[in-house]
């Protein structure tokens, strides 16, 4: 940026700091005694966000009710995707304006310091258990027109599924998105590779659940690789060939259960109150927001001996803390511990937990131990009966040396 346009910008967001504190703060309070007026800003850059943030905002408000004489006035821009905003302006005031988005984050840092922000967080920074409590009770926040329904059906046969079949959605992250979406900030994108996995060890899952009888339909947008099918028919490759905003929405919110990796994308699937089944879940602070849904961590070996380092280890290192996101890449460097990604097979077998737990099939109680023991220990920080997720039956037998400590 030259200094010209700096100096531009800087007079830009001056004026509308102007006009925000002379104008429109003085009118804001007089009006207050009788209709309070609440202005945020709906998160944009990320699928993931766009709908977590927004969906939690909107089904707290349902559970606890909306504040008396508010109007919520929000603005966005150029979202990660245009067919979730359209639904969501159907429940909320969004106006999709850049004009208004630079007004609002020119005149954010005043904004935050008075009562009038209403910006949606990400549910772990405020609130967070009571949120995901009322994420829980209330129903989806969007539901599709008989057009749009339409529309995914005409969608569902293109790809040659019909109205009677099942299908089970796949992603798994990688960086392709943020490179092409941002390239000017691609070397942050090279280093955050955190949550990214290889779709090749969702094969084995894929071919289960096409042996199965259903369809596997992988997600994404711009994918680094296509998706090896194999030739067959049930197994399909959305991501690569059929992809559409629409259609990024639409598949996860029919789909039996949903089965990826730690991503945003898992979010289109919350939305509907679709099970989530989430593999490579990392950081390990992250937690799958409903009881319907499972998961599997992400395994870390000591690298001086390749040892497994157990997560009553990791807890106390200080691997499963809130918010360590940023920092789990030097808390790994300085414990000497590298990351290892889980196995196809295991991938595999957390799909057929996942079939299971829909069928309603009960979980072996040494599992069933196991599964507790990581919630209520790990994941203290939201207390008993959060309604959280739980790890996945069959990782908690595999690896319940690693999870329950013995203090014998």
């Amino acid at each position: 940026m030259t200094k010209v346009s700096a100096a531009l910008l800087a007079a830009i967001r001056l004026f509308w700091k102007v006009i925000f504190i002379f104008p429109c703060l003085p009118v804001m309070l007089l009006l207050e005694p009788f209709i309070r007026i609440r202005f945020g800003y709906i998160a944009n850059q990320r699928i993931g966000h766009l709908i977590i943030n927004t969906e939690m905002f909107f089904r707290y408000n349902e559970v606890h009710g909306w504040p008396k004489r508010t109007v919520f006035i929000f603005t966005t821009w150029d979202p990660a995707n245009h067919q979730m905003l359209r639904m969501y302006q159907r429940r909320l005031f969004i106006i999709e304006s850049r004009v208004l988005s630079q007004f609002y984050f020119a005149c954010r840092s005043i904004l935050l310091k008075t009562r009038f922000d209403a910006t949606p967080l990400w549910p772990h920074v405020d609130n967070r258990r009571a949120k995901i409590a009322a994420f829980n009770q209330a129903p989806p926040t969007v539901a599709f027109t008989p057009e749009e329904v339409d529309k995914g059906r005409a969608l569902l046969k293109s790809m040659g599924i019909g109205d009677d079949d099942w299908y089970v959605c796949i992603h798994a992250r990688d960086s392709n998105y943020f490179h092409n979406w941002r390239p000017q900030h691609s070397a942050h994108w090279a280093s955050s590779t955190l949550r990214n996995n290889d779709i090749a060890t969702y094969g084995e899952v894929a071919l289960d659940i096409a042996d199965k009888g259903g369809f596997a339909v992988r997600l994404g947008y711009m994918p680094e690789t296509p998706m090896e099918t194999g030739g067959n028919p049930r197994i399909i490759d959305y991501a690569t060939h059929h992809r559409s905003d629409f259609g990024d929405i639409f598949l996860p919110s029919r789909c039996r259960f949903y089965i990826g990796s730690n991503s945003g994308m898992l979010m289109t699937a919350e939305a509907f109150n679709i099970p989530v089944a989430i593999a490579n879940m990392t950081p390990l602070c992250g937690v799958a927001y409903s009881e319907q849904d499972l998961f599997i961590p992400t395994l870390f070996q000591d690298i001086n001996t390749n040892e497994f380092v157990p997560y009553w280890e990791l807890h106390k290192l200080g691997f499963f803390d809130p918010g360590i996101t940023a920092k789990f890449k030097d808390l790994c460097e300085r414990h000497g511990v590298r990351q290892i990604n889980n196995t196809a097979e295991e991938i595999r077998d957390l799909g057929r937990d996942m079939v299971d737990k829909i069928n309603g099939i009960a979980v072996d109680n040494r599992a069933l131990q196991a599964q507790q023991y990581y919630q209520d220990r790990y994941h203290d920080y939201f207390g008993p009966k959060s309604g959280i997720g739980f790890i996945a039956p069959s990782f908690a037998l595999k690896y319940h040396h690693l999870i329950i400590e013995n203090r014998s």
